[in-house]
């Protein structure tokens, strides 16, 4: 299963510009990837609430 398959479209480019913009200040090889979205990528687990205000606390890492 996706992360777009489980959360807004919003959700997924806002999610995914903070995680390019905190890639690009790392080195070559090195990249970053928050923990609440490894852990649903590895465990494929149910996203938490996914309303606008829930995603703003997300992306608040």
């Amino acid at each position: 299963m996706l992360l777009y398959q489980l959360v807004p479209q919003y959700a997924v480019e806002t999610i995914a510009q903070r995680i390019q913009q905190r890639n690009a200040a790392l080195k070559d090889g090195e990249y970053y990837i928050p923990g609440w979205l490894f852990t649903m990528i590895i465990e494929k687990l149910e996203p938490p609430d996914v309303s606008e205000n829930a995603i703003e606390v997300w992306l608040d890492w």
